[in-house]
Protein backbone atom coordinates (compact mmCIF):
# COMPACT_ATOMS: atom_id res chain seq x y z
CA UNK A 1 0.00 0.00 0.00
CA UNK A 2 3.11 2.45 0.58
CA UNK A 3 4.20 1.89 -2.58
CA UNK A 4 1.14 2.26 -4.15
CA UNK A 5 0.68 6.27 -2.51
CA UNK A 6 3.70 6.91 -3.28
CA UNK A 7 3.18 6.60 -6.51
CA UNK A 8 0.17 8.55 -6.87
CA UNK A 9 1.83 11.43 -4.91
CA UNK A 10 4.89 11.13 -7.43
CA UNK A 11 2.99 10.96 -10.82
CA UNK A 12 -0.37 12.96 -10.04
CA UNK A 13 -0.99 16.49 -8.23
CA UNK A 14 -2.23 14.87 -5.05
CA UNK A 15 -4.00 17.17 -2.33
CA UNK A 16 -6.53 14.65 -0.58
CA UNK A 17 -5.74 11.07 -0.06
CA UNK A 18 -9.25 8.92 1.98
CA UNK A 19 -8.27 6.14 3.11
CA UNK A 20 -11.17 3.29 3.87
CA UNK A 21 -9.19 2.20 7.02
CA UNK A 22 -10.34 -1.21 8.83
CA UNK A 23 -10.75 -1.29 12.69
CA UNK A 24 -7.76 -3.46 13.10
CA UNK A 25 -5.19 -1.44 10.71
CA UNK A 26 -1.85 -1.50 11.58
CA UNK A 27 -0.41 1.23 13.47
CA UNK A 28 2.37 1.36 12.52
CA UNK A 29 0.98 3.61 9.07
CA UNK A 30 1.00 6.43 11.53
CA UNK A 31 4.71 7.70 11.62
CA UNK A 32 4.41 7.30 7.60
CA UNK A 33 1.50 9.26 7.40
CA UNK A 34 2.78 11.51 9.43
CA UNK A 35 5.73 12.32 7.03
CA UNK A 36 3.57 13.22 4.20
CA UNK A 37 1.44 15.03 5.87
CA UNK A 38 3.68 17.63 6.59
CA UNK A 39 4.97 17.26 2.93
CA UNK A 40 1.13 18.84 2.05
CA UNK A 41 -1.18 16.03 1.77
CA UNK A 42 -3.92 15.90 3.74
CA UNK A 43 -5.80 12.87 5.20
CA UNK A 44 -9.49 11.77 5.36
CA UNK A 45 -10.24 8.46 6.85
CA UNK A 46 -13.36 7.29 6.21
CA UNK A 47 -14.01 4.66 8.23
CA UNK A 48 -14.50 3.62 12.10
CA UNK A 49 -10.63 3.87 12.78
CA UNK A 50 -9.10 6.37 15.49
CA UNK A 51 -8.11 9.36 13.96
CA UNK A 52 -5.87 10.07 16.34
CA UNK A 53 -3.51 7.78 15.63
CA UNK A 54 -3.08 10.14 12.04
CA UNK A 55 -1.29 13.64 12.44
CA UNK A 56 -4.05 15.00 10.27
CA UNK A 57 -7.23 14.34 12.70
CA UNK A 58 -7.64 14.42 16.20
CA UNK A 59 -11.28 12.93 16.53
CA UNK A 60 -12.81 9.70 14.92
CA UNK A 61 -13.74 10.09 11.26
CA UNK A 62 -16.46 7.79 10.85
CA UNK A 63 -19.30 7.72 7.92
CA UNK A 64 -21.68 10.01 10.39
CA UNK A 65 -18.55 12.58 10.92
CA UNK A 66 -17.36 12.62 6.88
CA UNK A 67 -21.32 13.77 6.08
CA UNK A 68 -21.25 16.39 8.65
CA UNK A 69 -17.78 17.42 7.41
CA UNK A 70 -18.82 17.78 3.65
CA UNK A 71 -22.43 19.80 4.87
CA UNK A 72 -19.92 22.36 6.27
CA UNK A 73 -20.05 24.96 3.43
CA UNK A 74 -18.11 27.73 3.21
CA UNK A 75 -18.19 30.69 0.45
CA UNK A 76 -15.66 30.63 -1.86
CA UNK A 77 -16.01 34.29 -2.44
CA UNK A 78 -16.29 35.20 0.56
CA UNK A 79 -13.15 33.08 2.19
CA UNK A 80 -10.98 34.70 -1.55
CA UNK A 81 -12.18 38.11 0.70
CA UNK A 82 -11.08 37.20 3.61
CA UNK A 83 -7.77 35.69 2.74
CA UNK A 84 -7.33 38.73 0.56
CA UNK A 85 -7.97 41.30 3.82
CA UNK A 86 -5.98 39.28 5.97
CA UNK A 87 -2.89 39.83 3.74
CA UNK A 88 -3.54 43.56 3.44
CA UNK A 89 -4.14 43.87 7.03
CA UNK A 90 -0.91 41.77 8.19
CA UNK A 91 1.20 43.75 6.20
CA UNK A 92 0.07 47.04 7.77
CA UNK A 93 0.05 45.87 11.22
CA UNK A 94 3.73 44.13 10.55
CA UNK A 95 4.59 47.66 9.15
CA UNK A 96 2.97 49.93 11.91
CA UNK A 97 4.46 47.69 15.25
CA UNK A 98 8.03 46.89 13.79
CA UNK A 99 9.37 49.00 16.59
CA UNK A 100 7.34 47.47 18.88
CA UNK A 101 8.68 44.23 17.85
CA UNK A 102 12.66 45.15 17.72
CA UNK A 103 11.81 46.63 21.71
CA UNK A 104 9.85 43.61 22.92
CA UNK A 105 12.74 41.52 21.43
CA UNK A 106 15.80 43.67 23.03
CA UNK A 107 13.70 43.34 26.75
CA UNK A 108 13.53 39.67 26.59
CA UNK A 109 17.25 38.79 25.88
CA UNK A 110 18.04 41.39 28.60
CA UNK A 111 15.74 39.93 30.99
CA UNK A 112 15.85 36.33 29.48
CA UNK A 113 19.08 36.00 27.92
CA UNK A 114 19.55 32.38 26.34
CA UNK A 115 16.33 31.00 25.07
CA UNK A 116 15.07 32.33 21.93
CA UNK A 117 12.72 35.58 21.38
CA UNK A 118 9.98 34.06 20.07
CA UNK A 119 8.00 30.64 21.03
CA UNK A 120 6.72 28.35 18.56
CA UNK A 121 4.14 26.32 19.98
CA UNK A 122 2.71 23.57 17.76
CA UNK A 123 -1.41 24.20 17.63
CA UNK A 124 -4.29 22.76 15.32
CA UNK A 125 -5.47 24.79 12.78
CA UNK A 126 -7.53 24.15 9.76
CA UNK A 127 -8.79 20.67 8.70
CA UNK A 128 -7.26 19.67 11.98
CA UNK A 129 -3.01 20.21 10.74
CA UNK A 130 -0.76 20.90 12.78
CA UNK A 131 1.47 23.79 12.46
CA UNK A 132 3.51 26.49 14.69
CA UNK A 133 1.94 29.32 16.65
CA UNK A 134 4.30 32.23 16.51
CA UNK A 135 4.47 34.29 19.87
CA UNK A 136 6.74 36.54 21.93
CA UNK A 137 8.74 34.24 24.68
CA UNK A 138 7.02 35.10 28.06
CA UNK A 139 8.38 32.41 29.99
CA UNK A 140 11.37 31.73 31.37
CA UNK A 141 14.18 29.34 29.74
CA UNK A 142 13.46 25.99 32.06
CA UNK A 143 9.71 26.71 31.98
CA UNK A 144 8.28 23.05 32.43
CA UNK A 145 10.54 21.96 34.61
CA UNK A 146 9.68 24.94 36.45
CA UNK A 147 5.71 24.01 35.73
CA UNK A 148 6.36 20.33 36.65
CA UNK A 149 7.97 21.02 39.82
CA UNK A 150 4.91 23.50 40.73
CA UNK A 151 2.40 21.19 39.93
CA UNK A 152 4.25 18.38 42.27
CA UNK A 153 3.56 20.96 45.23
CA UNK A 154 0.55 22.01 44.11
CA UNK A 155 -1.78 19.66 43.19
CA UNK A 156 -4.85 21.79 43.42
CA UNK A 157 -3.03 24.29 40.76
CA UNK A 158 -2.65 21.57 38.78
CA UNK A 159 -6.15 21.07 38.71
CA UNK A 160 -7.09 24.69 37.64
CA UNK A 161 -4.58 24.41 35.24
CA UNK A 162 -6.42 21.48 33.54
CA UNK A 163 -9.70 23.41 33.43
CA UNK A 164 -8.99 25.79 30.24
CA UNK A 165 -5.12 25.12 30.14
CA UNK A 166 -4.49 28.23 31.74
CA UNK A 167 -3.06 29.77 35.57
CA UNK A 168 -3.62 33.27 36.59
CA UNK A 169 -0.22 33.03 38.53
CA UNK A 170 2.01 31.27 36.44
CA UNK A 171 5.41 30.69 37.87
CA UNK A 172 6.81 30.51 34.61
CA UNK A 173 6.45 34.08 33.29
CA UNK A 174 9.26 36.15 32.92
CA UNK A 175 9.64 38.72 35.73
CA UNK A 176 8.84 42.45 35.09
CA UNK A 177 7.98 41.68 31.44
CA UNK A 178 6.11 38.60 30.72
CA UNK A 179 2.85 39.27 32.39
CA UNK A 180 2.82 43.04 30.54
CA UNK A 181 2.93 40.74 27.88
CA UNK A 182 -0.04 38.92 28.21
CA UNK A 183 -1.91 41.57 30.18
CA UNK A 184 -1.48 43.76 26.75
CA UNK A 185 -1.60 40.52 24.55
CA UNK A 186 1.75 42.08 23.21
CA UNK A 187 3.06 38.27 23.20
CA UNK A 188 0.78 37.31 20.32
CA UNK A 189 1.60 39.87 18.09
CA UNK A 190 4.13 38.16 15.95
CA UNK A 191 0.99 36.16 14.27
CA UNK A 192 0.49 38.46 12.16
CA UNK A 193 3.26 36.13 10.27
CA UNK A 194 1.52 33.62 10.56
CA UNK A 195 -1.37 35.19 8.87
CA UNK A 196 0.78 36.10 5.73
CA UNK A 197 1.93 32.44 5.75
CA UNK A 198 -1.81 31.28 5.50
CA UNK A 199 -2.09 28.78 8.68
CA UNK A 200 -4.21 31.41 10.09
CA UNK A 201 -7.18 34.30 9.61
CA UNK A 202 -6.60 37.86 11.03
CA UNK A 203 -10.46 36.99 12.99
CA UNK A 204 -11.38 33.07 13.98
CA UNK A 205 -11.49 30.84 16.75
CA UNK A 206 -8.07 30.79 18.80
CA UNK A 207 -6.17 27.88 17.74
CA UNK A 208 -5.68 24.59 19.99
CA UNK A 209 -3.37 22.21 21.21
CA UNK A 210 -4.66 18.61 20.85
CA UNK A 211 -5.38 17.96 24.84
CA UNK A 212 -8.40 20.84 23.92
CA UNK A 213 -9.37 18.63 21.28
CA UNK A 214 -11.60 16.32 23.70
CA UNK A 215 -13.67 19.95 24.95
CA UNK A 216 -15.04 20.65 21.54
CA UNK A 217 -16.84 17.46 21.42
CA UNK A 218 -18.81 17.17 18.30
CA UNK A 219 -18.34 20.58 17.31
CA UNK A 220 -14.46 19.55 16.62
CA UNK A 221 -15.11 18.81 12.97
CA UNK A 222 -16.98 22.41 12.75
CA UNK A 223 -13.89 24.21 14.22
CA UNK A 224 -11.55 22.39 11.64
CA UNK A 225 -13.42 24.05 8.64
CA UNK A 226 -12.04 27.52 9.11
CA UNK A 227 -8.70 28.92 9.82
CA UNK A 228 -8.03 29.74 13.45
CA UNK A 229 -7.07 33.45 14.16
CA UNK A 230 -4.98 35.85 15.86
CA UNK A 231 -8.02 37.28 17.52
CA UNK A 232 -11.71 36.44 17.50
CA UNK A 233 -14.90 36.42 19.93
CA UNK A 234 -13.21 34.72 22.74
CA UNK A 235 -11.14 37.50 22.96
CA UNK A 236 -13.47 40.29 22.97
CA UNK A 237 -16.09 38.26 25.04
CA UNK A 238 -14.67 38.12 28.55
CA UNK A 239 -11.48 35.85 27.24
CA UNK A 240 -10.21 34.11 30.64
CA UNK A 241 -13.38 35.24 32.52
CA UNK A 242 -15.47 32.69 30.72
CA UNK A 243 -15.63 28.85 30.72
CA UNK A 244 -14.77 26.51 28.14
CA UNK A 245 -17.90 25.74 27.00
CA UNK A 246 -18.84 29.64 26.70
CA UNK A 247 -15.49 29.69 24.34
CA UNK A 248 -16.83 26.29 22.52
CA UNK A 249 -19.86 28.40 21.70
CA UNK A 250 -18.42 31.75 21.03
CA UNK A 251 -16.72 29.65 18.66
CA UNK A 252 -19.20 28.12 16.89
CA UNK A 253 -21.62 31.22 16.78
CA UNK A 254 -18.32 33.10 15.34
CA UNK A 255 -17.84 30.34 12.43
CA UNK A 256 -21.82 30.11 11.61
CA UNK A 257 -21.98 33.95 11.36
CA UNK A 258 -18.47 35.28 9.98
CA UNK A 259 -18.46 38.38 7.83
CA UNK A 260 -15.93 40.66 6.76
CA UNK A 261 -18.03 43.71 8.75
CA UNK A 262 -17.94 41.25 12.11
CA UNK A 263 -14.42 40.85 11.32
CA UNK A 264 -13.73 44.41 11.50
CA UNK A 265 -15.90 45.09 14.11
CA UNK A 266 -13.93 42.48 16.28
CA UNK A 267 -10.30 44.09 15.23
CA UNK A 268 -11.97 47.11 16.88
CA UNK A 269 -13.14 45.76 20.19
CA UNK A 270 -9.75 43.53 20.19
CA UNK A 271 -7.81 46.88 20.47
CA UNK A 272 -10.56 48.30 23.08
CA UNK A 273 -10.01 45.08 25.34
CA UNK A 274 -6.01 44.94 24.67
CA UNK A 275 -5.97 49.35 25.84
CA UNK A 276 -8.04 48.05 28.91
CA UNK A 277 -6.76 44.65 29.96
CA UNK A 278 -10.02 42.96 29.97
CA UNK A 279 -10.35 39.54 31.16
CA UNK A 280 -6.32 39.23 30.16
CA UNK A 281 -3.68 37.09 32.14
Amino acid sequence: MYTKIEAHIKNDKVSYIVLNLDVNISLDLESYLEDLDYNGVKFITFSEFSAKFLNKCHIQFNEKNFKVLQDIKHDSGKQFGKRIFDIGFSLFAITLLTPIYIIVALLIKIKSPGAPVIFAHRRIGKDGKFFRVYKFRTMVANAEKILEDWFENHPEIKAEYEIDFKLKDDPRIISGIGERMRKYSIDELPQFFNVLFGNMSVVGPRPIVEKEVGKYGKYAIKLYSVKPGVTGLWQVSGRNDINYDERVALDMEYIDNKTLWGDIKIIIQTILVMVFKKGAY
